[in-house]
């Protein structure tokens, strides 16, 4: 097949085959490392979950009336979720990475390679995406088909295609 040349009146082409990576320089992580960094993720808020089961489990007594301690399970509970959230916020926003995504050296980056800030780390790919899961009903099919979007053969889920971000390994 010939080579095209560009004639300097043609209009733009746009790429639609979701960017460019920087030089090549840039692996795609694995679908099975991006399960287990969520996974992991997942883990850190186990502390919370179980605390929290057990003290409304065993925090009212025989009359339903909050025993001794229920209150400071509870707070404890609380701080330890926003104490989690804060942490992964922050490593989001400063090196494209959450606790489980750090361990299993993997990291979000903007299409060109740089780092994805809060902006694209955590309003777009996060809380956007959030936003339209929480829909009634729809939210649910979204959030499956967001899922398995990580099938295509760039491996970007729709909050990535939102975003404008992809998974790579961390150097």
């Amino acid at each position: 097949m010939a080579e095209e040349t560009m004639s300097p009146f043609s209009p733009p082409k746009a790429n639609l085959e979701g960017g460019v990576v920087a030089a090549g320089s840039l692996r795609l992580a694995e679908r099975g490392t991006r399960l287990v960094a969520v996974l992991l993720d997942g883990v850190l808020i186990l502390p919370a979950v179980i605390i929290g089961a057990l003290g409304a489990f065993l925090g009212r007594g025989p009359n339903g009336e909050p025993r001794t301690g229920f209150g400071i399970a509870m707070g404890l509970v609380g701080l330890w979720v926003i104490a989690v959230v804060v942490y992964q916020i922050y490593l989001l926003s400063t090196k494209g990475q959450t606790v489980g995504k750090r361990w299993m050296k993997v990291k979000i980056v903007k299409l060109d390679g740089s780092p994805p800030g809060f902006v694209h780390a955590v309003l777009l790919r996060l809380f956007v995406n959030g936003l339209i899961g929480a829909v009634p009903y729809l939210g649910a099919i979204y959030s499956l088909v967001d899922i398995l979007f990580v099938f295509r053969e760039d491996r970007r889920c729709i909050h990535d295609l939102i975003a404008g971000t992809r998974v790579v390994v961390a150097e």
